[in-house]
């Protein structure tokens, strides 16, 4: 502990765009945190840490993934951290995580999520907060068993399929694992499985139409027609020599 204070008190430097080359122990927020001992113990502390079992990604180029923390892994700004009001089970996480992977919640960001110029899907804290879940607790313990099973297949197959990033993956996932984890939410809500067919298609449908629009654009072609339009040619302007026109002068006539 003595060599690492140390060091960021005499090598460590802050980036020249975020701290300006400043010592470490010198930036602003260091210095806050010198200040405030009533919370930390001085620079070098970054403070408390509280686990949370549940992590999203922040920006999606495609599907928004929920993430089961187990062992509570350090998280930064590119990503969302749930912490449940109550300690809940590790069954009840995992099916609370099946719900969360479903096209239900999908289909919620979608249709609030921050839309970025590439196209990207952004899950803001705000509508983190107001996102519609399914409360595990009620349900009995089949149910929890049953959905706490498809989050384990889900997680097992995005792993031997190399990630769900891709977007060959999602959606291979997504008319698998995912569409049997729609059937089950359906089942247990009390709705027809057509519904979770439903959210599905327009989850889908509005992730595409979002992704469609990073696309580069093409001025030179028509909608729907690959045929280049003749580029406008800027006609040039007659330069008159004076004495050339037809015109007659008032001087003319002196």
């Amino acid at each position: 502990m003595k060599e690492y204070i140390k060091w960021g008190e005499e090598e460590c430097k802050a980036s020249e765009r975020r701290g300006r080359g400043q010592i470490c122990s010198q930036t602003v927020a260091s210095q806050q945190r010198e200040r405030d001992r009533e919370n930390f113990f001085g620079w070098y502390d970054l403070g408390g840490v509280e686990n949370a079992p549940i992590l999203a990604v922040y920006q999606s180029q495609y599907k928004t993934r929920f993430i089961l923390n187990e062992i509570n892994a350090v998280t930064y700004h590119a990503m969302i951290a749930f912490i449940p009001k109550k300690r809940l089970s590790k069954l009840k996480l995992k099916a609370l995580l099946a719900y969360l992977n479903s096209s239900f919640t999908q289909l919620y960001i979608e249709s609030v999520a921050r839309i970025t110029g590439m196209g990207v899907a952004a899950l803001e804290v705000k509508h983190a907060k107001d996102m519609p879940i399914l409360d595990v607790t009620k349900l009995d313990d089949k149910s929890l068993e049953e959905l706490a099973e498809l989050f384990d297949r889900l997680d097992s197959e995005s792993r031997r399929i190399g990630g769900a990033h891709k977007r060959e993956n999602i959606e291979y996932l997504w008319d698998t694992i995912i569409s049997k984890i729609d059937e089950k939410i359906s089942e247990i809500v009390g709705v027809s499985p057509i519904l979770g067919e439903a959210a599905k298609t327009l989850a889908r449908s509005m992730m595409e139409r979002r992704l469609s629009r990073a696309e580069e654009a093409r001025p030179e072609a028509l909608k729907g027609s690959e045929r280049r339009l003749s580029p406008y040619k800027q006609r040039r302007r007659r330069t008159r020599v004076r004495g050339s026109s037809g015109e007659t002068r008032l001087t003319d006539f002196a």
